[in-house]
């Protein structure tokens, strides 16, 4: 790598740490800037030039989380589509770059809704990821976790209580297994606690919503403090304790709950 893309590059892994170590969007906004400069060192045909998109749409994509909006994201998933497409079949880093899209597009699916666009997508990426990376691989089992996220999304309004006893026996499944990573726990413990929380909706079981509350409590422990997913993990076990304390006390549910 050429000595000022490495410089840039450098500077960007920097910025980018102390953005995650102390949620500082100064630290965010100047990992862009040293991205993007050295995406600009990286014309066509550069060797560096996926490895420069994927960093860049990388923190495109936290920014988009920060701040929500669309033109973020869209950048974010052009870039990482581009890096994807110089990736081709057998280089190093194709997993890695198929697991980064599909999870920002199930971010966003989770955010948004159904959008069919990005819905096939993501479901084409992630049947890749399974088709050529073996079952004892990080991507192999992070491409299920992405997939078991995707039906929990696409089950939070339904009144179909078959597809969701299946899927929570299989999140229950996937909540025992040994943790892949740092952030594997919390979202496996998160997706079984809202499962749950919405068969209570459905059959009024409070069985349910006490292991709800039970799963969402683990989840909020697993999470790190300064994770910006934080306050979404608190807020949903917020909500869970909220409607049983109202059980509990006689208070009439309310319709948002």
């Amino acid at each position: 790598m050429p000595a000022e893309v490495t410089k840039e590059t450098d500077a960007g892994h920097d910025a980018l740490f102390r953005y995650q170590r102390d949620r500082n969007k100064e630290g965010l906004a100047s990992s862009v800037a040293h991205f993007q400069l050295a995406l600009t060192k990286c014309p066509d045909e550069h060797p560096c030039r996926a490895a420069a998109l994927f960093n860049l749409a990388k923190v495109e994509f936290f920014t988009y989380q920060s701040r929500g909006t669309s033109h973020d994201f869209d950048r974010s998933i052009s870039h990482y589509q581009e890096a994807l497409e110089l990736r081709q079949g057998g280089y190093q880093d194709r997993p890695m770059t198929l697991l980064h899209l599909s999870q920002a597009l199930l971010y966003h699916y989770g955010t948004v809704g159904d959008e069919a666009s990005t819905k096939g997508e993501l479901l084409k990426l992630v049947d890749e990821l399974k088709d050529i990376c073996p079952e004892d691989t990080h991507e192999h089992r992070a491409a299920a976790l992405v997939l078991q996220t995707y039906e929990r999304f696409r089950l939070r309004d339904s009144d179909d209580s078959a597809e969701l006893n299946k899927l929570i026996s299989q999140l229950d499944a996937a909540a025992q297994e040994p943790p892949d990573d740092y952030f594997d726990r919390p979202i496996r413990y998160n997706n079984l606690g809202l499962a749950l929380q919405r068969r209570f909706q459905l059959r009024r079981d409070s069985s349910d919503l006490d292991r709800a509350i039970d799963w969402l409590e683990k989840a909020t422990q697993a999470i790190p403090n300064n994770h910006p997913d934080k306050p979404n993990y608190l807020s949903n076990l917020g909500n869970a304790i909220l409607v049983r304390f109202q059980l509990q006390h006689a208070v009439p549910l309310t319709k948002q709950l």
